[in-house]
């Protein structure tokens, strides 16, 4: 190794500071896109007065809003997820390495051989993601049990009272 080429700690712990950066930005836009739209709801039923208008106020910025998001998000992948040590994409290796089958994916970059991923930082990132896989999971189950609590459950229509002229109802007897 030459002295102008990083030592494979420093670049792993470049990719490390380069991840987390990546999903801070990725997760904060997310967070600040919800923000944006719970904001033009209540602005749009503030100015309108009805259901209607949050309703409008949500789809145009939710849409606009959508979009610049994915664009956002698009130029994170390939400003963030590239190799210290070569700039070479590794976005695919970055998916596989915290994935369910890591241990099939590569910790090297493909185009330097340089090494992106050490093995403490991947259990780490795994233990982080599963949890908060289960807080997912979790909010999910209440929110569908929440859902079902408060259904309003129909009893059978109450027989239909016949006003003084009106035709009698079919009997439904055979």
């Amino acid at each position: 190794m030459s002295s102008s080429e990083p030592a494979p700690a420093d670049v792993a712990a470049q990719m490390r500071r380069r991840l987390r950066t990546y999903f801070a930005m990725v997760f904060g836009g997310l967070a600040a896109l919800v923000a944006l739209i719970v904001l033009a709801g209540v602005v749009g039923h503030l100015a309108f007065g009805d259901d209607k208008g949050a309703g409008r106020a949500i789809s145009v910025v939710g849409g606009a809003g959508f979009l610049g998001y994915m664009a956002f998000a698009w130029w994170s992948v390939f400003h963030y997820l590239r190799c210290p040590a070569c700039s070479r994409l590794v976005a695919m290796q970055v998916s596989w390495q915290y994935s369910i089958l890591s241990g099939l994916a590569s910790p090297e970059c493909r185009g330097c051989g340089a090494l992106l991923f050490d093995s403490a930082g991947s259990r780490r990132f795994r233990r982080v993601l599963f949890f908060v896989m289960g807080i997912a999971f979790a909010l999910g189950v209440v929110g569908a049990v929440l859902s079902m609590s408060m259904r309003k459950h129909h009893a059978a229509p109450a027989p239909v009272a016949h006003h003084e002229g009106a035709a009698p109802a079919p009997d439904a007897t055979p």
